[in-house]
């Protein structure tokens, strides 16, 4: 469980949009029960390709600007016009 922890909390950068017992970001979904949720394999795909079970609402997308400046945020309030 500490590894986890570290991952979460540091390398991994998880918590800077997930929130496990109250700790972390609340962009993402909260991840305190997400072991009884979803089935090893899911959680695997999930950790190996986040984006890939998202919801378009909660996509997060990279703008460069005309100076060079990269940034980042999530889609919102997108419609076809």
């Amino acid at each position: 469980m500490a590894r986890g922890k570290a991952i979460f909390e540091g390398k991994g950068t998880c918590q800077s949009c997930h929130r496990i017992n109250a700790v972390g970001s609340r962009i993402g979904p909260d991840l305190s029960s997400i072991g009884s949720i979803l089935a090893a394999d899911a959680l695997t795909k999930s950790l190996t390709d986040p984006n890939a079970a998202l919801r378009p609402a909660v996509f997060s997308i990279r703008a460069v600007l005309k100076d060079g400046k990269a940034v980042v945020g999530l889609r919102l309030n997108e419609d076809r016009y």
